[in-house]
């Protein structure tokens, strides 16, 4: 049976990630090229591509974005590895230098595509700072003894598989995987509730309660995915 569109798409972000940790990328590196990864489906119809040709130039683009540079040729070893486990070393020849001139072409193809909009903000860059100023309202013992930055963390990355991650801010998404992380670790925020403002309210003005809960639910979605 094929693949659906979305689970098509969560098996070559576990691509990147496999690739990309293959070639000791930089955490940024890799959310990066899943992101260009969904972004550029967003735009062109996914029937019309080589996904994983897509997929390893997205990584080899993210590198230069991040300026966490891998040479065209371990991007090319690494992901022909990747995808034929059981083959050997792709040695010099007719095949490497047709994957080569592809990369070049659909590294092009993408910045076209996208209009050269290749940066985006990880959501992990707040998380460390929302985790660090909840510590300051939560008992010691809590901070020290339960996972929260690390479940947060994980919630994040799984939720980069999915296209839908694109639809919210970089600031929601942290907020929401470190709610989500609360809620399973059963730890409640103290005087949250007689607060004037909630303690993602003071993160984030912005973020309405109904947002939050959209995020969180998609978070959740994407992670039984991953299960």
């Amino acid at each position: 049976m094929a693949l659906s569109h979305r689970s098509r798409h969560f098996e070559l972000i576990r691509y990147i990630f496999e690739v990309g940790t293959k070639l000791n990328a930089q955490h940024v590196s890799i959310a990066t090229a899943s992101c260009l990864y969904h972004k550029f489906f967003e735009n062109c119809n996914s029937k019309n591509y080589d996904h994983h040709m897509i997929a390893a130039t997205c990584v080899y683009l993210a590198g230069k974005v991040e300026e966490d540079h891998f040479s065209i040729k371990d991007v090319i070893n690494v992901a022909y590895k990747t995808l034929h486990k059981e083959s050997g070393p792709l040695e010099p020849g007719e095949k490497y230098h047709n994957l080569r001139k592809s990369i070049v072409h659909l590294e092009l193809l993408i910045l076209r595509v996208l209009k050269f909009k290749v940066s985006f903000v990880d959501p992990r860059k707040y998380l460390l700072h929302y985790v660090k100023s909840l510590q300051h309202w939560l008992h010691p013992s809590l901070t020290e003894k339960v996972p929260i930055l690390q479940t947060s963390w994980a919630l994040i990355q799984d939720f980069l598989h999915d296209p839908v991650y694109l639809k919210y801010k970089a600031q929601h998404i942290a907020i929401g995987a470190l709610y989500l992380a609360l809620q399973c670790c059963g730890i409640q925020v103290p005087y949250n509730e007689d607060a004037v403002l909630t303690w993602y309210e003071t993160f984030a003005d912005d973020l309405t309660k109904e947002e939050l809960w959209e995020i969180v639910e998609d978070i959740m979605s994407v992670s039984l995915m991953e299960n």
